[in-house]
């Protein structure tokens, strides 16, 4: 008497993973004598388990307003990092969730992480994950059945074990994939170094006004037009609560006289303004 539905990206590609699983699963049936328990609805997307048990199959795509109504006993959710942010957020609060609300079925993600820190999988899903502690982590190394030759076989094929893929893929980090994004991950062996002011640039001051929970940053910074970089030349950072006579001062101190007319661009606080 149970309803199971099984959510991956697209519905071609649930089918592709949960097909592979239900036919052994058959086969193993069959061998104990058990022969038709699982039947496949192609119409209505289904398994049937027996007389009474069901699991529905779907996707993220276009397919997935024909999983509103009805409960759910649990939902297994496949490869949620590759779902869209957007159709991710629609689907779980208008779609799936509701399904659970009188059953107080449980909903279940099996995924690597996004290739993009901002999913709202990682914003929002993990961290309410962790803090009720139903976040579990597994690398490759904890496969029983990955043996030193898969390992080093999934290292050979993703070209290193310092590379994006094998770390999002096979440790379960979280990869800002440098393939996709601006700005990639910081890496303080790439990017922290001792250099000299060119002679041609223009300084800004860039500062992010925290006010009462957050700590104020100041960056002074500058293109550096013959090598083409970005440099960000010194910081300046102030703890939560931070009178404004302070920071003016301080700034006027550290980068006044060496820089004058800076332009200061400014995120404050509305009471700032």
């Amino acid at each position: 008497g149970r309803v199971t539905r099984i959510i991956g990206p697209t519905i071609d590609q649930t089918k592709g993973i949960v097909t592979y699983n239900m036919t052994k699963i058959a086969q193993e049936l069959a061998s104990l004598g058990l022969r038709n328990l699982v039947k496949w609805y192609a119409s209505d997307n289904m398994y049937r388990i027996g007389e009474d048990s069901k699991i529905f199959l779907g996707g993220y795509d276009s397919q997935e307003d024909n999983q509103r109504g009805g409960e759910a006993d649990e939902i297994l959710i496949e490869e949620t990092g590759s779902s869209r942010p957007d159709r991710y957020t629609y689907q779980m609060r208008d779609v799936l969730k509701p399904q659970l609300l009188k059953t107080r079925g449980k909903m279940i993600h099996f995924t690597t992480l996004p290739p993009v820190p901002d999913h709202p999988f990682t914003l929002e899903t993990l961290p309410r994950c962790a803090l009720d502690g139903s976040l579990n982590v597994f690398t490759i190394y904890d496969d029983p059945l990955a043996t030193p030759e898969i390992i080093e076989d999934a290292i050979k094929d993703c070209g290193g074990a310092h590379t994006d893929t094998f770390r999002r893929e096979y440790l379960c980090e979280q990869i800002r994939d440098r393939n996709i994004v601006v700005i990639p991950d910081f890496n303080e062996d790439d990017h922290v170094g001792e250099c000299d002011l060119p002679l041609e640039y223009k300084a800004g001051i860039w500062i992010d006004w925290g006010g009462v929970r957050d700590k104020t940053v100041a960056l002074l910074c500058f293109h550096d037009f013959y090598n083409d970089l970005d440099i960000y030349w010194d910081e300046i950072a102030w703890a939560s609560n931070t009178a404004t006579e302070t920071i003016v001062r301080d700034l006027r101190l550290r980068w006044g006289e060496s820089f004058p007319g800076a332009p200061y661009i400014i995120d404050a606080p509305g009471q700032l303004h």
